[in-house]
């Protein structure tokens, strides 16, 4: 049963800097900023429990706002850039953001003649001004023929960064698959969080069966030591599903220089896998997930990095979840959710968070893409992959005007931003406050104020403009909604926000949004922050 909790529009004040909302969870706007219609943006909780907001536009510098623990904007500036020309910010990658060392660390990634520099920026976290910028790496220059090899499903030289979320280690890969010898395609640098070069290695293959080598995921612990997840195959696994692919596990070890590397059991699929890898402190265990046939089959290995044991392959299924569609939705089949991230728990087990996702294309010569993006299944799993009791089904319907991949969610956490369809505002968020599971979404009103959508799945979202935010959570056997900026009331106002500019606190207790709201053909955005 859904039950409505609808936040009544008599709680909700005049939207003005340090409104706060008559409801739990509490939430505080800041006064109105220029909505971002161009660019990439970003919001950081830092530790100090300031919070920074950053711009990138398609062409300019890079904008910084730093709010204190009272939420108000203490200090904004416009920094120039002189790594390349500022006309070029709209040609590069942003690789993401991170609070390292007391200061903001955000990683850009720019090709100029041919060539990828990974640039690394540094914030002071009081000012939001730029301290330094220098060069951290470069790839090897793109061959002018390499759009064979693109067609041939080579990927383009590139740059992964992961951060210990405990630490300020951190570590980036430098991905190159043109050489012709393959154990020279993938160097692995760990750095202190003082940016020092602290062990660097190459990962190798076990094998000779493979060609080519994807590094899909690492993860870091302090500077102990960086694992890592590569999906090894030939050309011609792609288009065929009686071909294979493997997965290389790596380590690089802190006294080590020598990655040492276990190759997984070879499985078929259409395509190699995505791999997610991350490390559970209280278990001292990585959970690392290989997920195939577009985020519907997935695998867990655990990995003790300290003995350098590898769990048996164990394929995650989810009966529960099926049938919980099935008695309370009507569903006639399986739920086949796509995988969009998993969160660990101290006792060693998962929440696995899933969605329904289905990609169309048309167009013919001039392709486009459409994803339908659904229901959100949830289920917790224990660490031997099995699936525990109280999986559960939350409905929604949205479509976005873009091809939309398998672990959207685990990508956006990361801080890896794109300008993929309406700017991060479909898919949800989760949040884990204690005891309760939180999820927030943009759903129409309607939506919101009918239990019918529970068989439905309710009118589809197509645009974003007409919908509001909505947090709903699993109460014993209801699923629980409400409002999270206030009801509307009058269906020309709503409040929505874009997920892919949220930012987590690390105690888990809250995070920060950029809303928006509409009153007819105007529009206000707010940094919204909700604390449970």
């Amino acid at each position: 049963m859904i039950k409505k909790l609808v936040v009544a529009a008599s709680l909700y004040c005049v939207l003005a800097s340090g409104v706060v909302y008559s409801q739990i969870p509490k939430v505080t706007l800041s006064e109105a900023i220029e909505e971002p219609r161009v660019g990439l943006s970003k919001l950081l909780l830092l530790k100090n429990g300031t919070t920074m907001y950053f711009h990138f536009p398609e062409q300019g510098g890079i904008a910084t706002a730093v709010y204190d623990q009272n939420y108000r904007k203490t200090a904004s500036v416009q920094n120039q850039i002189k790594s390349f020309p500022l006309s070029k910010m709209h040609d590069g990658m942003f690789e993401g953001i991170f609070e390292i060392n007391g200061q903001v660390v955000a990683f850009f990634t720019h090709v100029d003649h041919r060539v990828p520099t990974l640039y690394r920026f540094v914030f002071e976290e009081q000012t939001g001004k730029i301290l330094h910028e220098d060069v951290v790496t470069s790839a090897p220059q793109i061959p002018k023929k390499a759009g064979y090899g693109i067609l041939g499903r080579i990927e383009e030289p590139a740059f992964l960064i992961e951060k210990d979320p405990l630490s300020g280690y951190y570590a980036v890969a430098t991905l190159n698959e043109y050489p012709h010898e393959i154990n020279q395609r993938i160097k692995i640098t760990h750095y202190s969080p003082m940016h020092e070069v602290i062990n660097e290695g190459y990962i190798t293959t076990p094998t000779d069966k493979f060609r080519y080598m994807n590094l899909k995921t690492m993860t870091v612990h302090g500077d102990e030591f960086v694992l890592a997840g590569t999906s090894i195959h030939n050309p011609a696994v792609y288009g065929s599903r009686d071909k294979e692919f493997s997965v290389i596990v790596s380590q690089l070890t802190k006294g080590n220089k020598v990655i040492s590397n276990q190759l997984l059991a070879s499985r078929k699929a259409f395509v190699p896998p995505e791999i997610v890898a991350k490390f559970n402190p209280s278990r001292n265990l990585v959970f690392m997930m290989s997920v195939v046939n577009d985020g519907r089959t997935i695998y867990l290995n655990t990995v003790d990095p300290y003995s350098s044991k590898i769990s048996d392959s164990k394929w995650i299924q989810h009966p529960g979840l099926t049938n919980y569609s099935i008695y309370h939705l009507g569903d006639d089949k399986p739920y086949r959710g796509t995988i969009q991230d998993f969160y660990l728990h101290e006792d060693g087990s998962a929440t696995m968070m899933y969605e329904e996702m289905v990609v169309s294309q048309g167009g013919g010569a001039n392709a486009y893409y459409v994803t339908r993006m659904g229901g959100m299944g949830i289920s917790r799993i224990s660490d031997k992959g099995e699936e525990l009791p109280g999986s559960y089904f939350l409905a929604k319907n949205q479509y976005t005007s873009s091809e939309q991949l398998p672990l959207l969610m685990y990508r956006r956490a990361k801080g890896c931003l794109d300008n993929k369809g309406n700017g991060g505002f479909d898919s949800y968020d989760f949040i884990q406050a204690g005891n309760h599971a939180y999820f927030i979404y943009n759903d129409l009103k309607e939506n919101i104020d009918t239990d019918s959508v529970q068989i439905t799945r309710g009118r589809a979202m197509v645009a974003v403009s007409g919908t509001n935010t909505v947090l709903a959570w699993k109460e014993g056997e209801e699923i629980k909604r409400i409002y999270l900026f206030g009801d509307p009331g009058k269906a020309d106002i709503s409040r929505f926000s874009n997920l892919a500019i949220n930012a987590h606190a690390s105690d888990g207790k809250s995070y920060a949004t950029l809303l928006i709201e509409r009153n007819g053909s105007n529009k206000k955005a707010y940094i919204a922050w909700v604390k449970f």
